[in-house]
């Protein structure tokens, strides 16, 4: 993601943090400043770098649990409103997202038994029950204030993402039950729709209590809750074609001993955004525009293609539906997929085309004329 900053590696699995993080700290840090003086300042920026690392075990627990279920995650991100895991696809079944929506919250229920397993021995069980050890405001920049707020906030994560509307964890939990009695488009209607109604309370009640930022977070979940249900109908489009259906027969291609600067001339009169290198009528590599441009600008004009093409291609058969072919490019990093019928290559999918084949279909719904099943 853009505006991020890699911090860590895990199981593979880059964990990164946006720049506006750093307006989040700094906001925590001052608010305990405004009470406690410099000593909370420092505290505050402690407390806050604590809970969102909680929030990248959160994420973390999620990618973990979809790598052992077949998944790649491309990286986890956080963000000032929470974590975000890029998975290259979604669960292919209700076990699968089951899992790896249950997975997070555990984390989170985790971290706080551990937070007062260790609270008991440090301070024992009369004080961790007192109502005093609870308010950690109340306890000031100290280790039982830090122990005490980062048990809280681990409840409060683990319970509220389990609120079963989309997009949170709850609601893919509802969903992949649901989906087993109602099948996976109403599942993701009704998870989706609980989610607007809850966002939509949020929402006034933010209004109501001129809090801004609850309000911006009530609108990004409602936001979040239309895409989940698009994204659905969308994947449901794609399963009434095939890779043959759409793939387009008159795309350019290049070879691989076309110069730059003449692959960048006719790239620039084309939409086509990825184009397949032929040698002798055979597929030997795939290029995008975006490295047509850099070639040209790193390398001069004069470079050969074949210098800058992926050589590594994603051969995909004609038959398969499309909605395996998205699960693919999204497994490829978003490289086309090289549509194949026996041993003749027929042209490139992009994640561009799969994508607007769906939306259009979606929104036509029942009147789209669908292609082979």
């Amino acid at each position: 993601m853009k505006w991020s900053v890699r911090l860590a590696r895990v199981s593979g699995i880059d964990i990164r943090v946006h720049v506006t993080l750093a307006l989040v700290l700094l906001l925590g840090a001052l608010q305990y400043g405004k009470y406690h003086g410099s000593r909370g300042v420092w505290f505050g920026l402690l407390f806050m770098t604590c809970l969102f690392g909680c929030v990248a075990l959160h994420e973390l627990g999620h990618s973990l649990m979809a790598q052992r279920l077949g998944m790649r995650v491309k990286e986890i991100v956080l963000l000032p409103i929470g974590g975000m895991a890029r998975l290259s696809r979604g669960p292919n079944t209700p076990r699968h997202e089951l899992l790896i929506a249950l997975a997070g919250p555990c984390v989170n229920a985790l971290l706080a038994g551990i937070g007062i397993a260790v609270a008991l021995v440090a301070f024992g069980p009369h004080a961790v029950l007192s109502e005093g050890f609870r308010d950690f405001h109340q306890l000031g920049p100290s280790f039982a204030g830090l122990l005490s707020g980062l048990i809280l906030a681990n409840a409060m994560l683990a319970v509220l993402n389990m609120v079963p509307a989309l997009p949170m964890d709850g609601g893919r939990v509802a969903r992949a039950l649901l989906t087993i009695v109602w099948g996976g488009a109403r599942a993701t209607l009704v998870a989706s729709i609980f989610g607007q109604l809850l966002a939509a309370l949020v929402i006034v009640a933010a209004i109501y209590s001129q809090q801004i930022m609850l309000g911006i977070l009530g609108l990004l979940v409602f936001v979040a809750a239309y895409n989940e249900r698009r994204i659905s109908r969308i994947r449901i489009a794609l399963g009434r074609f095939i890779a043959r259906d759409v793939v387009g027969s008159g795309q350019l291609a290049l070879a691989p001993d076309d110069p730059i600067g003449s692959a960048l001339e006719r790239a620039l009169r084309v939409p086509q955004t990825q184009f397949a290198v032929l040698h002798g009528g055979q597929l030997v590599g795939t290029i995008s525009r975006g490295q047509i441009v850099s070639a040209a600008a790193s390398r001069g004009p004069s470079a050969f293609v074949a210098g800058s093409m992926h050589s590594e291609v994603l051969r995909v058969d004609a038959e398969l539906p499309l909605v395996e072919v998205q699960d693919r490019v999204g497994d490829a990093d978003g490289r086309p997929a090289a549509v194949f019928e026996r041993d003749a290559f027929v042209g490139l999918l992009t994640h561009e085309d799969l994508w607007r084949v769906g939306s259009i279909v979606a929104t036509l719904g029942a009147t789209a004329t669908s292609g082979r099943r």
